[in-house]
């Protein structure tokens, strides 16, 4: 700062054109002349000083992208700093990196709301719901295949050349992405947004990747190419927890269950873990679903109406190679005599003649009040008393609550329970929401951090991500919550004491 810039937190440089060098920090915008002796602010963007930059990118069309805490901004030939619309109605993302490909793609990752690609007019949103593994993405490069790469909190992502086209194109609106993690020999799957570019490739076809534990260096030309696409297979098909006899692909069910689970698995022995499933009840799915990795390989169907229906379910391995046979079940529903049309037709007016009605009527009610007991019913104290020492041990022991991506369904599928279920105990046992649950551990996190004096200069934004908030506000909200006090009261309050 003694030499004229605004801030001494540096988080992203990059070197421009007529030998400019431009440095973004936790305070706005800086540059530097071919000298090294002007150092200057830029302010062509109003209050720019109260935004924190994570990404520069020297554009082919802009001299800088520039991503930072409140959007996407351009600085283009002879024309001030200008935010940029990419795509997102409500809210400015927090951007993380920038990456312009060989194509002329501008890849843009975000906290929390996955990827947006730019394509001339064209703007494209790339999540979970798309295909990507998460939605918190630090950096992206391309290697020489021109497949695209990126690093997030649950490993290296990798999607292929052909993908991206058809994608951009909109022929197609899922990809089928692969990712590595440990068992590829990264030293840790958690990426790091510090230091940008936070992912590179290097000549020697290298891929160099910031992690939470270091630098993980790969060998691209090194990943086994699969040749052998899975084999998928339908384990198990039950109906409110008995399992059917499935020797044909048909099967008639002479009652309506109350659920219907479908569990089936796939052979892979290059990255079994990695398989991800496309699946679909015909007469109940409007359309094809997925299962990504890590997930429960089944599927469960609450009080599927009589009729006919017909499952089928594919495999799709890590490279990206769909399973050859597409497995299928047949299920009819029937329903029972007593639940025809006809039965009830002659029921009611039966009563209708002994009673005038009231009888008939009376009996509907309480059948409804039955069904809806029923229907409803969750999970009993004996199995909340098993589940909540589990529960406590995963955010004391293992902190889970450090990964901003950690949702109310990846914490129910550490414990093997169902959501709503998760969400109960929560409700019950501890008097909180999931997120006043999860948060109150966070805060805790921060608390630490923020007292202990060695982190004395520790910038708060680094608190923010530290403790596993994806977002400064929401954390300055939680802290305030919990707390009653906003982070810089706290911490000034810690040092005087």
């Amino acid at each position: 700062m003694e030499d004229g810039l605004e801030s001494n937190n540096v988080s992203a440089v990059i070197q421009g054109t007529k030998g400019i060098m431009w440095i973004g920090t936790d305070k706005g915008l800086n540059q530097i002349s071919g000298s090294g002796t002007d150092i200057k602010q830029v302010k062509d963007i109003p209050d720019l000083e109260r935004y924190s930059i994570d990404a520069l990118f020297p554009g082919k069309e802009s001299n800088l992208f520039i991503g930072t805490n409140r959007g996407l901004f351009a600085y283009k030939k002879g024309k001030p700093l200008q935010p940029i619309d990419i795509g997102f109605r409500s809210y400015s993302p927090e951007i993380t990196s920038l990456y312009e490909d060989s194509t002329g793609i501008l890849w843009i990752g975000t906290v929390g709301s996955g990827v947006q690609c730019v394509s001339g007019e064209t703007i494209l949103s790339f999540t979970t719901e798309n295909g990507l593994i998460d939605n918190t993405v630090y950096g992206i490069t391309e290697d020489e295949h021109h497949n695209i790469w990126m690093s997030s909190n649950r490993g290296l992502i990798r999607i292929k050349r052909a993908e991206i086209l058809k994608f951009v194109q909109e022929e197609i609106t899922f990809i089928h992405s692969g990712f590595y993690d440990e068992t590829d020999g990264m030293v840790s799957r958690q990426g790091s947004r510090r230091g940008h570019p936070s992912l590179i490739t290097s000549s020697a076809g290298l891929l160099y990747c910031t992690t939470n534990k270091g630098i993980s260096v790969i060998d691209l030309g090194s990943i086994p190419i699969q040749e052998q696409p899975p084999a998928v297979l339908i384990e198990d098909v039950q109906a409110d927890g008995r399992s059917l006899v499935i020797n044909e692909e048909r099967i008639v069910l002479r009652h309506k269950p109350a659920v219907l689970k479908f569990l089936f698995t796939a052979i892979d022995f290059s990255a079994p873990e990695k398989i991800r499933f496309e699946y679909q009840l015909q007469g109940k799915d409007r359309q094809v679903k997925h299962i990504l990795p890590g997930e429960d390989r089944s599927v469960s169907y609450i009080d599927p109406d009589a009729g006919h229906y017909r499952f089928t379910v594919s495999a799709i391995s890590n490279e990206g190679l769909l399973s050859d046979t597409i497995r299928m079940m047949e299920i009819e529903i029937r329903s029972p005599f007593y639940r025809t049309k006809p039965f009830f037709a002659g029921v009611i007016l039966l009563a209708l003649l002994l009673t005038g009605g009231g009888i008939a009527l009376r009996q509907q009610k309480k059948a409804r009040r039955l069904a809806d007991k029923y229907k409803t019913s969750g999970i009993d104290p004996g199995r909340m008393d098993e589940v909540t020492p589990g529960l406590l041990r995963l955010m004391k022991e293992d902190k889970l609550y450090l990964d901003p991506a950690l949702t109310l369904k990846k914490l129910a599928h550490e414990l093997r329970i169902h959501p709503n279920h998760l969400s109960r105990i929560i409700n019950e046992r501890f008097g909180l929401s999931y997120n006043d649950f999860v948060n109150r551990y966070r805060i805790a996190e921060a608390q630490k951090m923020l007292s202990d004096l060695q982190n004395k200069d520790m910038n708060i934004l680094d608190v923010v991500y530290e403790a596993g908030f994806y977002s400064k506000s929401v954390f300055n909200t939680a802290f305030k919550k919990f707390t009653g006090k906003t982070p810089s009261e706290y911490r000034k309050i810690r040092k005087e004491k």
